[in-house]
């Protein structure tokens, strides 16, 4: 198992209380892990209890591992038993039990992982032994190749559409060159027509619902002015000269 060293964390286990219970046959151990508070884990700090003091052999114990608060230092409590039946008796049950479980599951982690491994090595070699050898496939033609191949002509290289359009256009400048007049004549009318279709057409003014232009003013007044003269001779009285 990699503890906190192997990550490259620089911590140094500063020793708070080293104490031999004799009572209870065991070992107790209060220490201080700076730099790894939110880092350090239960089994990474049994594993180096177990290398700092040298316990290979005993059963370490992790009774409580506190994180000071404010401060990146963890504090832990560790009891040494030499025979693990007397720690399972005096060790609260469900820090043993709680204990196996987590070991378990590291060690069943690292099994699969082993497994895992194993697989991909094993997978890596059946495919480098058994794969064909590639063949190289030149992109370019070889010079012998290419001098075979004859030059084609121009004309063979071209598409009947292609001849086509170049005979039609050939005989049109032919035409045009034989008959300029024609073809002046031709030009003006193409130019006329396209004239009188794009010509802006001027628009009338209508001043009436109908279209056609009332002239109801003009005639009223001459009525009027007709009418007043009539009016004016028929006043004058007449004299009878005798």
């Amino acid at each position: 198992m990699k503890y906190p060293k192997d990550f490259g964390y620089m911590s140094l286990i500063q020793t708070i209380s080293d104490v031999n219970n004799t009572f209870l046959s065991r070992r107790e151990l209060t220490c201080d892990f700076p730099g790894l508070s939110g880092k350090l884990k239960t089994l990474e700090a049994v594993d180096m209890i177990t290398k700092e003091f040298k316990l290979d052999g005993k059963v370490v114990i992790p009774m409580r591992l506190k994180t000071n608060v404010g401060m990146l230092k963890v504090t832990g409590t560790f009891y040494v038993y030499d025979d693990e039946g007397l720690a399972k008796k005096h060790i609260n049950p469900t820090i043993i039990s709680r204990l196996e479980k987590t070991k378990a599951k590291i060690a069943e982690a690292e099994k699969a992982a082993t497994e895992k491994a194993a697989a991909e090595a094993a997978a890596a070699q059946a495919r480098s032994g058994g794969a064909p050898a590639q063949m190289t496939i030149p992109t370019q033609a070889s010079p012998m190749v290419q001098s075979s191949v004859p030059n084609m002509p121009e004309q063979a290289a071209m598409t009947p559409a292609a001849m086509s359009t170049t005979g039609e256009s050939k005989g049109i400048m032919a035409f045009v060159k034989k008959n300029p007049a024609v073809a002046a004549l031709g030009a003006g009318a193409i130019a006329l027509g396209a004239y009188m279709m794009l010509k802006p057409k001027k628009k009338t003014r209508a001043s009436g619902l109908s279209g056609t232009r009332k002239t109801t003013r003009k005639t009223t007044r001459k009525t009027s002015s007709t009418a007043r003269g009539r009016s004016r001779r028929s006043s004058i009285p007449k004299l009878n000269l005798k």
